[in-house]
């Protein structure tokens, strides 16, 4: 485990660059400067900006799971319900607890099948940023950074995983986001700002953590729930132990967002699921040579990326299923985006 956490976020622009100097600000200067002058300057400086001084700014941007907030995440075997539990105090600052509640599904769950729930996580934002409890650290660390351009590379401090365990010792505490693109983009009832990112290796360390396809305000993560999935790390061969993925549905007093075709979370037990509401599949995993996609719409968008955040494939079909021939692949890890909503790891042979 890390000794010390980094107080500070790095934005770095145009990341085909040779590495910038470092150029810290201080308090006083960030309280000097307007924030225009504090914008990113592309393909030439980088902007540090203190996590301690973040929440300073006045909080404009809406509450990041407010009362009666809800999620729903796809997982193999069902759905993760994550919602709004409370409000509490962590090292002097307000935050909000997340309770994120495993529901399985039949037949799975009426033949003894219980995926775990996963652990509970403690949130707030400022304008800007939503922060969450880090148990790494013991205090709190930028989950989804809004305030980014594209091309931007994001530097943060590891977060704790839900999936596995991270299997190696700690070279540093941080890893590495490239902003694809910020977008207003249509969800259902609601325009929400959106970060399209990916993954890349650092290299100081030997982690990476995927958002999926990216983070959007009020929703949150689009591809791994509510937090980014890491690796390397080690997968405990247990079917109770699941990854969540897409978001489904979010519901709050003002907002009814809905990602799907059927219902939000599980049938109850005994009422079959809704045979046209299926899961994206990917056969056979392991692969070794032909990896068959399969989806409940056309596939439009397909990438591909190794373990270090590589792009190794990308693709589209105006099918349903899509059929990629992959014996050119090291061996390895590998996670398939599929439409800019569902992330799927498979594993190389």
């Amino acid at each position: 485990m890390p000794e010390k956490m980094p107080d500070f976020i790095f934005l770095f622009s145009g990341i085909r660059q040779p590495r910038p100097t470092v150029r810290p600000i201080s308090s006083s200067d960030f309280l000097r400067h307007s924030k225009q002058e504090l914008q990113l300057i592309p393909m030439k400086k980088i902007i540090l900006a203190t996590l301690l001084l973040l929440p300073l700014i006045a909080n404009a941007q809406a509450t990041f799971a407010p009362p009666g907030s809800e999620w729903y995440h796809s997982q193999q075997y069902g759905v993760f319900h994550c919602y709004y539990a409370g409000d509490t105090v962590i090292n002097n600052i307000a935050s909000r607890i997340i309770v994120r509640k495993a529901l399985t599904r039949d037949p799975y769950y009426s033949q003894g099948l219980h995926v775990d729930d996963q652990s509970t996580i403690y949130v707030y934002n400022n304008t800007d940023t939503v922060f969450i409890y880090n148990r790494y650290f013991h205090r709190f660390t930028p989950l989804y950074v809004f305030n980014v351009n594209d091309g931007d590379t994001i530097r943060l401090p590891i977060i704790p995983i839900d999936y596995g365990q991270l299997t190696l010792a700690y070279p540093d505490s941080t890893f590495r986001i490239v902003v694809d693109s910020v977008r207003n983009k249509l969800y259902d009832t609601a325009m929400l700002k959106t970060v399209y990112v990916h993954a890349i290796g650092n290299p100081d360390s030997a982690y990476v953590l995927d958002y999926g396809v990216g983070y959007a305000a009020t929703i949150g993560g689009l591809g791994t729930g509510l937090i980014p999935m890491g690796t390397p790390a080690a997968i405990p061969l247990t079917e109770s132990l699941q990854p969540a993925t897409g978001i489904k549905c979010y519901n709050d007093p003002t907002l009814s967002i809905k990602l799907v075709a059927g219902i939000c979370g599980i049938p109850p037990v005994g009422i079959p699921t809704i045979a046209s509401v299926k899961e994206v599949e990917l056969t056979p995993n392991p692969v070794s040579g032909i990896l068959t996609i399969s989806c409940p719409q056309p596939i439009t968008s397909l990438h591909i990326y190794d373990a270090m955040g590589r792009e190794v494939y990308k693709g589209a079909s105006a099918d349903k299923k899509m059929h990629i021939d992959l014996t050119a692949l090291p061996a390895g890890i590998y996670f398939a985006h599929i439409n800019g909503t569902e992330v799927r790891r498979f594993i190389k042979e």
